[in-house]
């Protein structure tokens, strides 16, 4: 049965890249929250289908005891077949998971320290809650960074370069970023691609949820101003070199499917495209969670036995 969760789990990481030309057709902000929940699920379930399957051989070697036996006959039928191999196959799995959360999560959180602008350097206009700084550079770029005060940083060649309105959707753009909180989705898209990047497909489904980010802030620019004036600010900086961690104008991985959207009109809600991505969602939810559910009479025993189980 913990194979299905685990194939659950590996299904839902997939499923946002898999499902990305439906979620075009989605408001960028809806089908960023599915993209992020997918993913939020999926890494859940394999981690959890890891520790149930690990636990019978991590008691083993804690306790020599009959009741560590008991306990391992208790989580038998939850857990794969194979024995002590499985069992430290999945703890080693889940050690590497935990060890590549961690360090990406920390990754993710110096680069955004890393990306902060002190006073001394470049041009600060304080603004409500945020600030605009123009860095000395000859580079076009444009990023927001998170923190107190949130950053829209710029480049001085860009300002140089781009005419006011553009560079006004530039800025509401990366406002947006700000607004909306992005780098939160953003460490959780570097998080998964890096702790799950075993798992197949999770490196293009972070790919999808930042594209989505992305659009998100464009169509949030657009309705500030013309829809024109962001697709044309995009082309000019598309060649931009940024870190992915860092929610930047000209992310290279998500320009083409941008410009296309900005080309279009505004998507809106609309049935079939949520279903196709809403359905395998909740289907994979379901198997996932009716694996587990199928030996749910011993899941209440089996609490109160591993309360005894772990070493005082």
């Amino acid at each position: 049965m913990i194979l299905v969760v685990m194939l659950g789990g590996a299904g839902l990481l997939a499923l946002p890249g898999r499902a990305r030309r439906w979620g075009r057709h989605l408001p960028p902000q809806d089908w960023s929250r599915l993209a992020a929940l997918s993913l939020v699920l999926g890494g859940l379930a394999l981690e959890a289908a890891l520790a149930i399957t690990a636990l019978p051989a991590v008691l083993g070697a804690a306790h020599g005891s009959a009741l560590a036996a008991a306990c391992s006959r208790a989580l038998g039928p939850l857990a794969p077949r194979g024995g002590p191999v499985v069992g430290w196959t999945a703890t080693g799995l889940l050690a590497w998971t935990l060890v590549a959360r961690r360090r990406a999560w920390n990754g993710a959180r110096r680069s955004e320290h890393l990306g902060r602008i002190e006073p001394w350097l470049g041009r600060h206009r304080r603004f409500d809650g945020w600030e605009l700084v123009i860095l000395p550079s000859d580079r076009m770029f444009a990023l927001s960074v998170a923190g107190r005060p949130a950053q829209v940083v710029i480049s001085q060649g860009l300002a140089d370069t781009l005419p006011p309105s553009h560079l006004d959707a530039v800025v509401a753009h990366e406002r947006s970023h700000l607004d909306h909180h992005h780098d939160r989705y953003l460490r959780l898209a570097a998080v998964v691609s890096r702790a799950f990047s075993l798992s197949p497909g999770t490196g293009a489904s972070s790919v999808a949820l930042r594209a989505g980010l992305e659009r998100w802030s464009d169509e949030d620019a657009a309705a500030a101003g013309d829809r024109r004036c962001v697709g044309q600010a995009l082309i000019d900086v598309c060649y931009a070199q940024v870190s992915e961690d860092l929610a930047a104008f000209g992310a290279a991985a998500t320009t083409l499917e941008r410009i296309q959207a900005l080309e279009a009109p505004p998507p809106t809600r609309s049935l079939r495209p949520a279903l196709a991505v809403c359905l395998p969602m909740v289907g994979l939810v379901v198997a996932s969670l009716g694996a587990l559910a199928t030996q749910g009479a011993q899941l209440g025993p089996l609490a109160v036995l591993l309360s005894r189980c772990m070493p005082a």
